[in-house]
């Protein structure tokens, strides 16, 4: 099943946390490098990644990690 996610980066804190919460099942991934890399920087910037506390950044990228298919650490 494909599933497309639009304007993921708008997604309110409290919603980010939610969905990370359910869908600790589910795995998703992003078609090239290109969509990859724009949809992490979208995440980034409209959290307010810099401002955000330690539990704050973790959850930006255990949500990145879902939305993305790929570890912090991945290619």
């Amino acid at each position: 099943m494909d599933i497309r996610m639009v304007a993921v980066e708008e997604l309110s804190f409290e919603a980010i946390g939610r969905f990370v919460t359910a869908s600790e099942e589910s795995r998703f991934q992003a078609d090239n490098r290109q969509q990859r890399y724009r949809r992490v920087m979208g995440v980034l910037a409209g959290q307010g990644y810099a401002r955000l506390g330690k539990a704050g950044r973790g959850l930006v990228w255990r949500y990145i990690e879902k939305v993305t298919g790929r570890s912090r650490g991945g290619p």
